[in-house]
């Protein structure tokens, strides 16, 4: 797979007349045991999209009806598609965007984190076509951006315990794509916005914590109200971080 991503990389054009032998080997390979291989395949089946997309899409969407493992490979293969490719038609762009968002009934948190950043990229290259898919995609990145408790795991290391959320960096990807609706779109429901970045404040994890205070600052600077109006509940969130660092700050 690395062969290919250097041609890829250096000469695409040379691979065009053998789009179904390259879809095969990406298929075979989307859904390796080694994560190398599959993010490998995944960026080279993104760099390929803008080349031929009218011969990917319905390979892309075969794909995302696959295990978890393929589905999450072509999903990450969103990724290295790029902001600034414009899909040719609006149909080619939904299948692609409706595959992402049918992701949202699984539970695996790597699928769906993927499919996030999939979502993201789409958005910032593709904001008109996708227009009325927006409220599907907000629903999506507001659902995974609250903490799931059954993807935390309590770690026992003898003299103290540990917590390991898995479902902290489909999060931060639900956060990004939150941002990207708010900074591009007047339909993102901005109190609901609010309301899960303040939720986000009590979060363990200290980088979520910060993401969800940038944000807060960036909507604090654009429209205040909408922050104002949710004061006691960030005041509340802003007392829970207090307490639980009290004894750093004595220290």
């Amino acid at each position: 797979m690395n062969a290919v991503r250097m041609i890829i990389i250096a000469n695409p054009d040379c691979l065009l007349g053998n789009i179904n032998e390259l879809c095969e080997l990406f298929i075979s390979h989307a859904s390796h045991e080694s994560k190398d291989i599959r993010a490998t395949t995944a960026e080279c089946i993104g760099k390929m999209f803008p080349l031929a997309p009218q011969d990917l899409v319905t390979f892309y969407d075969d794909g995302m009806g696959g295990s978890t493992l393929t589905r999450t490979t072509f999903a990450q293969s969103v990724r290295f598609i790029g902001t600034k490719v414009a899909f040719p038609d609006a149909p080619m762009l939904h299948i692609v965007t409706d595959s992402l968002i049918a992701q949202r009934k699984e539970k695996d948190p790597e699928l769906r984190r993927a499919s996030l950043e999939g979502l993201a990229t789409i958005i910032s290259g593709n904001l008109s076509t996708s227009l009325d898919q927006i409220g599907d995609i907000e629903e999506f990145a507001l659902e995974c951006a609250l903490a799931d408790q059954s993807l935390i795991e309590v770690k026992d290391l003898g003299p103290f315990k540990i917590k390991e959320d898995h479902g902290l960096p489909m999060s931060k990807a639900a956060f990004n794509l939150l941002d990207i609706l708010y900074t591009n779109s007047e339909t993102v429901d901005r109190s609901r916005f609010v309301e899960v970045l303040i939720s986000g404040l009590v979060d363990p994890a200290e980088d979520k914590i910060i993401l969800c205070l940038t944000l807060l600052v960036k909507i604090s600077n654009r429209t205040c109200t909408n922050v104002l109006l949710k004061m006691d509940s960030l005041v509340t969130a802003f007392e829970a971080i207090f307490k639980s660092n009290m004894r750093l700050v004595g220290k």
